[in-house]
């Protein structure tokens, strides 16, 4: 009969955040144990909790930054982690479903479109029933909407996505708390996918080709709503059509307001549609203005 391998978490049974100079090598762990996912034994030692990111409801979630010590027969050093902790037969529960998405369909996708996650682990510590993922650490969390961002990073944001739902999951209400970003040695910023808490698993997504960014808008919506809502609202379609009247006019086809003053209907004098098409021309201006400024920026993160 094969051997079983463990993995051996080393989880701190006091999570206050210190400095690295007050690290210390006497910390007191509650050890967490699970079967290895690829039958490699491993020890997983978190020497340091740097920083608390986020709490949930009565803190039942809780999210930190933290140095981990891998001890395995691949790797034996330190790297930055994000410790997703719950406490709580509740949140316990939610975590091993976020759990099982990552490491079943969202697998394949390790550290391309959404992070590694080393593993997940359950024990008892004076908090009681206790779960602990833990992940890759990938970056900052956005603070400027998707929308906001230059046509590449918007880019990568939307195939990851669409990535995320051929692997068969969706997110319950996507948005910028789903992304985060990190610097490549490059010196520009990659997004990965995150928070997939309350996502769906059992998602068959309908649209079976590709979102380019500026590419033209559909006649008809995405048969995948969220895709579709999520392109809007990153505007992935350049925004050439407008609204005249009721009548749906590319601003390819005219060079002057006059020429779509001509494409009044009846009933409406010149005067108006004048006034009308200049009202119209302008806003989309100012749009195309507030464009490109942001698409020849920077990614922004704060």
């Amino acid at each position: 009969m094969a051997s079983v391998h463990s993995y051996t978490l080393k989880f701190p049974q006091d999570l206050t955040p210190v400095a690295e100079s007050d690290a210390s090598s006497r910390m007191t762990y509650d050890d967490f144990v699970a079967v290895s996912p690829d039958n490699n034994p491993a020890t997983f030692t978190i020497t340091r909790i740097q920083e608390r990111i986020a709490a949930g409801h009565k803190s039942g979630n809780q999210v930190y930054r933290a140095t981990m010590h891998v001890s395995s027969i691949s790797l034996n050093g330190s790297v930055t982690v994000i410790l997703k902790v719950a406490m709580g037969r509740t949140y316990v529960r939610n975590l091993l479903k976020e759990a099982e998405i990552y490491l079943d369909k969202l697998k394949p996708l390790f550290t391309s479109r959404v992070p590694h996650v080393y593993g997940f682990w359950q024990g008892e510590t004076y908090e009681g029933q206790t779960a602990v993922m833990v992940m890759q650490d990938c970056g900052r969390p956005l603070k400027r909407d998707i929308v906001q961002q230059p046509p590449k990073f918007r880019q990568l944001v939307i195939d990851h996505l669409v990535a995320v739902h051929r692997a068969g999951v969706s997110f319950r209400d996507f948005g910028m708390d789903n992304v985060v970003a990190f610097q490549t040695p490059e010196g520009s910023f990659y997004p990965m996918l995150v928070g997939f808490g309350h996502a769906d698993g059992s998602h068959e997504c309908p649209f079976k080709g590709d979102i380019g960014v500026y590419s033209p808008q559909p006649k008809e919506p995405l048969p995948c709503s969220q895709l579709w809502h999520v392109a809007l609202m990153a505007e992935a379609f350049y925004q050439y059509n407008v609204d005249f009247y009721g009548r749906e006019i590319s601003l390819k086809t005219i060079s002057s307001t006059m020429d779509l003053v001509k494409m009044r209907p009846e009933g409406i004098s010149e005067a108006q549609a004048l006034y009308d098409a200049d009202d119209i021309i302008r806003r989309f201006n100012i749009w195309q203005d507030r464009r490109l400024a942001m698409d020849n920026g920077p990614v922004r993160l704060d």
